[in-house]
């Protein structure tokens, strides 16, 4: 499975796995960055195509509900 490039401008929801807190962030940043440091615990954390794939479906499907 590719990132859809119809998702790089649109907002996604991203969540600490430490801290669980929410972090909204653009497509295209989600398909370029490695690591990211949360910005509440800023803990720093890695983030993997499989992670990077589940956001992207997650936000699609939403997309798709509405």
């Amino acid at each position: 499975m590719v990132l859809s490039t119809e998702l790089f401008d649109q907002d996604m929801i991203l969540q600490c796995p430490i801290c669980h807190r929410a972090m909204v962030r653009k497509g295209y940043w989600i398909k370029s960055v490695k690591t990211f440091t949360c910005d509440g615990g800023h803990n720093e954390m890695r983030l993997t195509y499989g992670q990077k794939i589940a956001i992207f479906e997650r936000h699609r499907q939403a997309t798709d509900n509405r």
